[in-house]
């Protein structure tokens, strides 16, 4: 009938499997004699089945299709047996308006897993996080889906793959000679200071580095941590016989970040592809001030020889 195929030959026992041929619909011939029968001349009918969905930029990898996050065009999907044979290839396209969409038909029932070749500078998110429908399937390290198993007539459009591209956070450590946290014309970088990132929840070291030359003007004092999307916070370590600046002076771009106290920053939230480039330390060297009160004998202002001091 219209929208069904015969089933493969060649399975099963005599009694169980199917016989025709699946192009033509004939049978082997079958011969019988005076008086015999053979009721064994059977046919299996299956409708084709599809499978796909979607391809999408994690922005925060989280694993979880969230509004605004946007589909991904030209990502190669791979259909595969559960032996791990390619049966067919597509790439990610624009459908109904939303890019990211991929697509298999005519697929005979049976077991499958698909395949996600991540594009250049793209990782995988993490899987499985949620509802079917909107998570991860893809696994980071292969790219491949679970088993995926289709009946007649099956239309599975749940196998996604969230991807994700590395962010950075970073920027400058200045020498503040005035001491306000504001970076003025002419206070210099600070090469070799230990810059640390921290997880955000549990302030646990993630990354370690320290200040070197570099940054957009070639300059002393830049730092840069390449991070996946997330929530971070930035120490410094002032060196021993200096201060952090004050912080909540300046604008984003020329204040000092870290608490002058515990040296960490407020959370630095980035997402796929992003980066901040704002996250500064100023530092200073404590100054002093003082000397001398005398008695002036003969009040002509001036330290001689003879005139006291006074405690």
């Amino acid at each position: 009938p219209t929208g069904n195929t015969l089933s493969p030959t060649g399975n099963g026992t005599t009694t169980t499997d199917s016989n025709p041929n699946p192009t033509t619909g004939n049978s082997s011939p079958v011969t019988v004699t005076s008086g015999g029968s053979n009721q064994t001349i059977d046919a299996g009918l299956y409708q084709p089945a599809s499978l796909g969905n979607y391809v999408w930029e994690d922005l925060n990898k989280n694993g979880i299709q969230e509004a605004g996050e946007p589909g991904v065009n030209g990502v190669t999907v791979l259909l595969k047996n559960a032996g791990g044979i390619v049966l067919q290839t597509t790439v990610t396209t624009t459908n109904a308006g939303t890019a990211g969409y991929y697509q298999f038909t005519n697929l005979a029932p049976g077991d499958y897993i698909v395949m996600f070749m991540t594009p250049t500078g793209y990782n995988e998110t993490t899987p499985n996080t949620t509802a079917d429908n909107n998570d991860s399937d893809a696994d980071p390290t292969t790219g491949n889906s679970p088993i995926t198993n289709l009946v007649s007539g099956e239309s599975d459009q749940t196998v996604d793959a969230g991807i994700y591209r590395p962010a950075t956070i970073g920027d400058y450590v200045w020498r503040d000679t005035d001491g306000d946290g504001i970076q003025d014309p002419g206070e210099p970088g600070i090469n070799g200071v230990t810059v640390l990132l921290k997880d955000a929840t549990t302030l646990a070291t993630l990354q370690t580095t320290v200040t070197t030359t570099g940054g957009p003007s070639g300059t002393a004092g830049y730092y840069n941590f390449t991070v996946d999307p997330g929530t971070y916070v930035v120490m410094f370590m002032a060196p021993t016989g200096n201060t952090l600046s004050p912080t909540g002076n300046g604008t984003t771009t020329t204040d000092s970040d870290p608490n002058p106290t515990t040296g960490n920053s407020n959370p630095v939230t980035v997402t796929s592809g992003g980066s901040n480039q704002t996250i500064d330390a100023g530092l200073y060297q404590p100054a002093s001030l003082g000397n001398y009160v005398w008695e002036d004998l003969n009040k002509n202002g001036i330290q001689e020889a003879g005139e006291p001091g006074v405690n």
